[in-house]
């Protein structure tokens, strides 16, 4: 009779690790932008139990990136978080690049700066320019699109001007993310953010205008002078055009493409959630006349969602 003994999965994990083809790709601990002693902890903890060693080794190499290669300045008030392949920072990248390390905010008194400065990057961007997509770190020289032709006008602050809903939902994500990793302890959210949060909801209202209504006056154009279609928005800069009905216009998509149609659907979802996330911090901080702006705001783009972006 032939006895099968069973294997600790620890065991199997150990000896999968010992043969793994991929190594480790991490910069040296000295050459990291930023390190968290709870993310590393946690890869410690984590990467042993993978059967697979080559997956947990893979997992181990692209979880802490951001922190390791992206995190490109980060003192006691500011943290500007790149892109990766570009040194610049947009508004979006920037948010969702530092959502997987929000579990360990508690934990790590360094991590928990980190997030918190990054909102005030984001703060900062917003009230710089809220159509703007991707900032520079700052404006002592002109960026690479500075000969784009946008409303309103290009700075050397600004990396590119492709207005993206997205983006300004993002700016909401990050906060409220932020928020709830700190328990609503977070000293990022001052007046200044909420300047920032202002100036964000009046752009957002200033996009559920129609075509007619701005006249010749838009509050958004944006021309490139390309050979690519996406690159840019047709009717002088102005995209497609729109009739009011209540969701917010969008000129480029996440991917920083322009749309075919100025409402773009997901985006106004994004923002539909974010709003009300936006309404939910502001009524637990005091912002009453904010919460209900935010609540008011997000229901009538979900309206006009459930109107006119959904087909049974």
């Amino acid at each position: 009779m032939t006895i099968v003994r069973s294997v600790p999965l620890f065991a199997l994990a150990l000896a999968a690790l010992a043969s793994a083809q991929i190594p480790d790709a991490r910069p040296l601990p000295g050459n990291r932008t930023f390190t968290s002693a709870a993310v590393d902890a946690q890869i410690e903890a984590l990467q042993p139990q993978f059967i697979d060693a080559d997956l947990g080794q893979l997992w181990a190499n692209c979880w802490p990136s951001t922190l390791d290669t992206t995190v490109w300045m980060y003192n006691d008030t500011d943290t500007f978080v790149i892109t990766g392949d570009i040194q610049a920072m947009w508004l979006r990248d920037s948010t969702n690049q530092v959502l997987p390390y929000m579990a360990y905010v508690e934990q790590d008194e360094g991590l928990s700066a980190m997030v918190q400065n990054l909102v005030r990057r984001q703060t900062h961007s917003v009230l710089i320019d809220p159509y703007a997509n991707a900032f520079q770190y700052n404006g002592s020289t002109p960026g690479e699109h500075q000969d784009d032709t946008v409303v309103p006008p290009m700075q050397w602050a600004v990396f590119e001007g492709k207005y993206e809903l997205d983006s300004l939902a993002a700016f909401l994500k990050l906060s409220y993310a932020v928020y709830n990793a700190t328990g609503g302890t977070a000293s990022c959210f001052d007046s200044k953010w909420e300047a920032a949060v202002g100036v964000a909801l009046d752009t957002i209202e200033a996009e559920q205008a129609g075509t007619l209504e701005e006249g010749a006056n838009p509050t958004y154009s944006f021309e490139r002078e390309t050979t690519t279609a996406s690159d840019t928005l047709a009717q002088s800069g102005r995209g497609a055009s729109a009739k009011r009905c209540g969701l917010s216009k969008c000129g480029f998509r996440p991917s920083d493409d322009a749309t075919t149609l100025p409402f773009l659907v997901p985006a106004n979802a994004m923002a539909v959630v974010e709003l009300r996330h936006l309404a939910e911090m502001a009524a637990a901080t005091g912002r009453s006349a904010l919460a209900a702006r935010a609540t008011d705001l997000a229901s009538s783009i979900d309206d006009a969602l459930q109107l006119h972006g959904v087909v049974d």
